[in-house]
């Protein structure tokens, strides 16, 4: 019995050790940390072993969402081998960092569990990629690499001439002869739907409520993609109300 209750009191100091040494942290969906349950979308095991910091980041499902360590406890500097899943539990992307740059072989995968990037790197620049769609096919680096385009157009034009298709000046404004100039931020999704459009720098109440129309009824855009694989992205847009002479 001696020896039984010996060996009890080892197993739990070892692990009130354990304990002590794992920090955890909790996320909102933006990745800031939050001690609100109601916020709380990630949750991260931070622990030393040897002479790195491992952080496990975990779902709310329970399914592992990275893993990686780091060279300080703040997590800042990145080195060793990282791992990311998607919330279903498949590999997302994988590779490797060396004073927290990226190094050698990097790979991402789309949901379907096939490869979408092949990229190398060589002290955080990228010297080899190549890219595949969702059926095995190679598709072009500019294809597979590019920021949200609007009716295919690479540049802004055409979704200025949207703008200036749809928008309408208010009349009492107009008549006022009262101008002004808006700045809206939108997302645009992995879908390519634009969300979240809101004013970052107002002006007249009329001219924030007409731009946040014709914002939020755009139609929707080619996406933005980023190691051939579509990403949410935020832009923004100076909209000008300006009465012709």
């Amino acid at each position: 019995m001696k020896y039984v209750f010996i060996l009890i009191v080892v197993l739990f100091f070892s692990h009130t050790l354990y304990s002590q040494d794992t920090t955890h942290i909790f996320y909102n969906n933006e990745w800031k940390e939050t001690k609100r349950k109601s916020k709380i979308e990630f949750h991260r095991k931070l622990y030393k072993s040897n002479e790195l910091w491992v952080a496990e980041d975990y779902y709310l499902n329970g399914n592992l969402q990275m893993i990686g360590s780091f060279e300080d406890k703040e997590c800042d500097q990145r080195h060793g081998e990282f791992k990311y899943y998607y919330k279903n539990g498949l590999l997302d992307h994988k590779g490797e960092y060396k004073n927290n740059k990226k190094e050698g072989e990097w790979n991402w995968l789309f949901e379907n569990g096939k490869i979408a990037a092949y990229e190398r790197y060589s002290n955080n620049e990228k010297i080899e990629m190549q890219y595949w769609d969702e059926n095995g096919i190679e598709v072009s680096d500019t294809e597979a690499e590019h920021i949200a385009r609007f009716m295919g157009d690479t540049t802004d034009r055409t979704f200025y001439v949207y703008i200036a298709s749809n928008i309408i000046y208010p009349i009492k404004l107009s008549l006022d002869g009262i101008e002004g100039k808006v700045m809206v931020s939108i997302v645009i999704e992995k879908d390519g739907t634009v969300t979240n459009a809101k004013i970052i720098e107002p002006s007249h109440p009329l001219f924030n409520a007409e731009a946040l129309r014709v914002f939020r009824n755009s139609p929707k855009w080619d996406p933005a993609k980023q190691h051939n694989r579509c990403i949410r992205s935020i832009y923004n847009f100076p909209l000008i109300f300006k009465l012709s002479n």
